[in-house]
Order: C-alpha cells, then sequence, then structure tokens
C-alpha cells in the first residue's frame, strides 16, 4: 500500500517539475518571438536594419534582465499551488489531534502517573519485518536490560541496532514477542506513558534559533521552563560550567540556526541535557556520538558516564569505545543477538566481537 502510494507520489513531482518548466520555455519563446517580430516590423517599416539595432539592442537587454525575475515569480507561485493540497491536509491533521498541554510535553500527565521502571526491562523473542522486506529486520532478537545498568548495542550496518531501539521507543510494534517492563507486556496503550520515561538522544541533534534553555526544554512555552530543571539537566550533561562562564548571556545566549555558533561536542551535550531535561528513567543513546572526533567523543561520553547507576542507559555505537564500560554488550547479526557479554568477556570468546575490535 506504501509503495502504491510512493509510487504515484514521485509520478505527481515529475508532472509538477514538467509543468513548472513549461512557463520559462514559453516565456522564453515569446521573448525571442518578439525579438525576431520587432526586426521584422522594422525593417518594413524603416527599411533600415541599422538604425534599427539599437531598439532592439534595449529590448534584447530588457528581456535578459526580466525573465530569471519573471520564472522565479512563476516558480514561486506553482509552488504555492502545489504545496497548498498538502498544507491543507496537514492543518487538518493538526486540528483533528488532541491538544497536548505544557504539563505533558514536560513528562507529566494529568490522566495519572507515568510508567516507572522498577526492576528492567527486556525485548522478549522479538521479529520485525518492514512492509515489502525480503528478510525480517529482527529475528527471534531477546535483550535484558536491567534497571540503572548500562548496555551497548554493537554491530555492522542492517545489523538490527536501530530497529531494536525503534521497538524499545515504542515506534514499532514487534510481529512476535514483546517489550516487557519489569515482567509485563507493554499494551498499545502504555505506549504513551512509556515514551513519557524514555530520553532519547539521536546523531543529529536539532537546534532551534532560540536560547540554550529554549532548546534544553525544548517543546515546552517559554512561560512554563523550568529553570532549575534546565540547569540540572545541563550540570548532568558536564554543560553548565560552559554556559555560565564561557557564553556572554548565560542559558539566555542565542544557539543560531541548527546550533552554529556551538561545537558539536557542545550540540551533543544540550541534546544530552534535554533528554535529561523531563528526569527520565530510561536514556537511549543512538550513535549520539558517530559524527565526532576521538577527543570530543570522549568529552561527551565522560558525562555520559556519570549518569550510569543513577539512570537505565542503551548506548548504540560503531566505535567500540564508546560501550566499553557498558555492564553488558549485545553483538547483533541480521537481527539476532550473536554474543553477549562484558567488553572483556566478549573479546576472550567471541571472534566476532574481536574482528570488530581490530577494525576499531
Amino acid at each position: 500500500k506504501f509503495s502504491e502510494r510512493d509510487q504515484e507520489l514521485v509520478k505527481t513531482l515529475i508532472r509538477a517539475d514538467i509543468v513548472k518548466s513549461i512557463p520559462g520555455l514559453g516565456m522564453q519563446g515569446l521573448l525571442f518571438g518578439g525579438i525576431l517580430a520587432s526586426i521584422l516590423y522594422l525593417m518594413v517599416t524603416r527599411g533600415d536594419f541599422e538604425r534599427a539595432v539599437p531598439t532592439l539592442t534595449i529590448f534584447a537587454f530588457a528581456g535578459y534582465r526580466l525573465m530569471p525575475a519573471l520564472q522565479s515569480l512563476y516558480q514561486s507561485m506553482s509552488d504555492m499551488r502545489f504545496s497548498d493540497a498538502a498544507l491543507t491536509s496537514l492543518c487538518a491533521e493538526i486540528r483533528s489531534v488532541p491538544h497536548v498541554s505544557a504539563l505533558e510535553v514536560a513528562g507529566g500527565s494529568s490522566e495519572g502517573r507515568p510508567l516507572k521502571i522498577r526492576n528492567g526491562l527486556s525485548l522478549e523473542d522479538v521479529s520485525y519485518t518492514y512492509p515489502e522486506a525480503a528478510h525480517p529486520a529482527l529475528r527471534g532478537l531477546s535483550i535484558d536490560i536491567p534497571v540503572r545498568s548500562a548496555i551497548g548495542l554493537v554491530g555492522s550496518t542492517g545489523s538490527g541496532k536501530t530497529t531494536a531501539i525503534d521497538v524499545l521507543l515504542g515506534l514499532l510494534r514487534p510481529e512476535a514477542g514483546a517489550l516487557s517492563v519489569d515482567g509485563t507486556p507493554l499494551s498499545d496503550g502504555d505506549i504513551r506513558e512509556w515514551q513519557r520515561v524514555i530520553g532519547y538522544v539521536p546523531q543529529q541533534i536539532f537546534l532551534s534559533d532560540e536560547t540554550i534553555e529554549g532548546n534544553i526544554a525544548f517543546g515546552v512555552p517559554s512561560k512554563s521552563i523550568d529553570r532549575a530543571a534546565v540547569e540540572r539537566a545541563a550540570r548532568a550533561a558536564d554543560l553548565h560550567d560552559f554556559i555560565v562562564t564561557e557564553l556572554p548571556d548565560g542559558y539566555d545566549t542565542t544557539v543560531g540556526e541548527r546550533g552554529v555558533r556551538l561545537s558539536g561536542g557542545q550540540r551533543q551535550r544540550i541534546g544530552i541535557a534535554r533528554a535529561l531535561y523531563r528526569e527520565p528513567d530510561l536514556l537511549i543513546l543512538d550513535e549520539a556520538t558517530s559524527a565526532l572526533d576521538n577527543l570530543t567523543e570522549q568529552s561527551v561520553m565522560k558525562a555520559v558516564r556519570t549518569l550510569e547507576g543513577d539512570k537505565t542507559i542503551v548506548l548504540v555505537a560503531h566505535r567500540l569505545s564508546t560501550v566499553r564500560t557498558c555492564d553488558r554488550i549485545y553483538m547483533l547479526n541480521q537481527g539476532r543477538v550473536v554474543a553477549s557479554g562484558t567488553y572483556d568477556e566478549l573479546i576472550a570468546n567471541s571472534p566476532e566481537f574481536r574482528a570488530l575490535a581490530e577494525l576499531a
């Protein structure tokens, strides 16, 4: 079903590009046709082509300068008309979604207390296949994550790490098996409550052109931001000292679009602080340091390791140095766990893990 819609969208985009290009070609044809008609007219009426050259030059130059502006104007009008239907549907969808209060965004709920991890969580014999995929992304995957432990997930590209994380986040529903918390499988009705106890740090941190405080408490209206919670999260991410000593306006400093005024490590720390703002029970770092250089990664991971023993942490990484201190590491291949243990145990007992370590 998705493939059919996707193909329809591709065809529509191709048709839209063709339609957008037609007026430009048409205007060019009109311009040159007008110049040719002017030449013929002046030759017939004046009989002297040389005297008509200055007039034709003015027309040609004016057309040359006017053409890009006309094309740009039509392009903008065409884009607006093409996007109108999608924008109308999107606005209708947004209006149909129940209002989410600032309290809910901040992690609270007016409907009851969020789920809490008391003993641990687990993926139990989980299998999942993406629509129209030839092979399953997960095949009977089982992972145990005790409360307040640090767990690492490693493996080559396509091994199933991202899919496993999406199941943990409640974004994908397993075809078989279950995501369980304290031994109880989560139902569809539990997912929203479950997601409130998760802090997620992706590889690419989105930062808007606003203050440090606003980016840490991302999604919370400015009047509802808890400054004490922002500072607590920044301290936990080893960011507070930098903010108060090196930024001109402290937490009120504007970071620029996508955080252009900050370094990569500082942006990642803001992402960690953002995930900690709501005081989650579970912190997931999905290759959060893979785009950083080794020194910056070590600095960021130092901040993460201070949380070990206080938060339940799941680290997804390509670099084995990122997961070296984890309580347990799971190595995935083709959607299965092929080895697990501490770093030293895997080095000693797993040829696959040892080979991966040698490549690092």
